[in-house]
């Protein structure tokens, strides 16, 4: 027999749904409050190293100049048919600095503002990205939180160049939160994947929303790599295990109706990727490469391929070192700010070591790990096919 819902039951679920609701937008609210508020003493600053080519001599940012410059140019003005262009694409930011120049000119007060407002709003939304990761609410508001006040920040937020950073991790942000709106995880309790519903609008609609991230900087087009990492990770909670159990059964004949889905979804987004990638290619650099000069990037021009391997290395293990440790910070990383590695026995190469080890132990480690809810009665395999 139905149980009868009471008019208490439902006063009770209603203000727990507002009471969720409240909580959720009372987070948020801390997470932008902080962010604005470390950053205010920067609303001051002047424009300075890259600011000044960038906006106050690029004519692109001037109302005079048609705006349809903006997609014809490089991020500093330079047109990129020029063999002297640095092929740096990022209109939408460039957008952004004529939206500030029509406002104001070039008093870069607003400038700094508009920066800060989108650091507030990534801030939020990288804390709704950790929560589809399946963490707890209080985990991932203190993420939030050390997103905001993060000292590594300083040069996206408080250098006015920085918002290329910013409005592609914006977008880079939301397409993560688009694709996952689609494709929710499998219920609680089942130990293996299921076939679960799609969106295709979804699916397209975080396509495009990585296009505008790599707008904005070329690196944002990878945030079609992290959906199919979710996908793969948090949607379908696949583990080497199962993965080998699909593999044979794939070989057999037998391949999962949810384990073609994703396989779909997965080819889907890597060719999307790699079709925004070429294209960007073929209409910035017309199918070329960047030129870089030796100041841009000292290592490419070094003719020993030990220290070439060695430096390209060890950059990874020194931003993680800095996400750690944000002790030595610099405006620019170009020319000689990390100096090369010359040989096997320097000191820094066990910090490369360290990573690897790290890395390859949590590979592992997420390999085998079964992910199951906490939750709910388990589904046997023979159901998931």
């Amino acid at each position: 027999m139905p149980r009868l819902r009471t008019k208490e039951t439902l006063d009770s679920r209603n203000l727990g749904r507002h009471a969720s609701f409240v909580s959720r937008w009372n987070s948020e609210l801390v997470i932008a409050g902080i962010a604005v508020v470390v950053y205010l003493n920067g609303l001051s600053g002047d424009l300075v190293f890259d600011d000044l080519q960038a906006i106050k001599d690029n004519p692109d940012v001037r109302l005079s100049t048609s705006w349809k410059s903006v997609f014809t140019h490089d991020f500093w003005g330079t047109p990129l048919s020029d063999p002297t262009s640095h092929k740096s694409y990022r209109p939408l930011t460039v957008l952004s600095f004529r939206f500030n120049s029509a406002m104001h000119g070039l008093q870069p007060y607003g400038y700094h503002a508009v920066n800060i407002v989108l650091h507030a709003l990534v801030s939020i939304l990288f804390m709704r990205v950790c929560a589809l990761v399946q963490v707890k609410k209080d985990v991932a508001f203190v993420a939030g939180l050390l997103f905001a006040v993060h000292p590594i920040h300083t040069e996206a937020v408080t250098g006015i160049v920085g918002r290329a950073e910013l409005l592609s991790a914006l977008f880079y942000s939301l397409c993560i939160l688009v694709f996952a709106w689609g494709h929710q995880p499998v219920p609680r309790g089942v130990a293996v994947p299921i076939l679960n519903k799609s969106s295709p609008f979804a699916l397209t609609a975080a396509v495009c929303v990585a296009g505008l991230s790599l707008l904005s900087k070329e690196q944002g087009v990878t945030c079609l790599g992290l959906c199919c990492a979710y996908d793969i990770v948090v949607v379908c909670q696949l583990d080497l295990k199962t993965a080998l159990h699909c593999v044979a059964n794939s070989c057999r004949g037998k391949t999962p109706k949810w384990l073609g889905a994703l396989m779909f979804r997965t080819v889907f987004l890597v060719a999307m990727a790699a079709l925004l990638l070429i294209g960007r290619v073929w209409f910035v650099a017309g199918g070329s490469a960047t030129s870089f000069t030796q100041s841009d990037n000292p290592t490419l021009f070094e003719n020993s391929t030990l220290t070439r391997a060695l430096t390209y290395f060890y950059l990874p293990a020194f931003s993680s070192w800095l996400l750690l440790c944000p002790a030595g910070l610099c405006h620019d990383w170009s020319m000689d700010s990390i100096p090369r590695l010359t040989a096997i026995g320097d000191s820094r190469n066990l910090a490369t070591a360290s990573l690897l080890v790290l890395t390859v132990l949590l590979v592992i480690y997420g390999a085998f790990h079964q992910h199951v809810h906490e939750a709910g009665p388990a589904i046997p395999k023979d159901a998931t096919s």
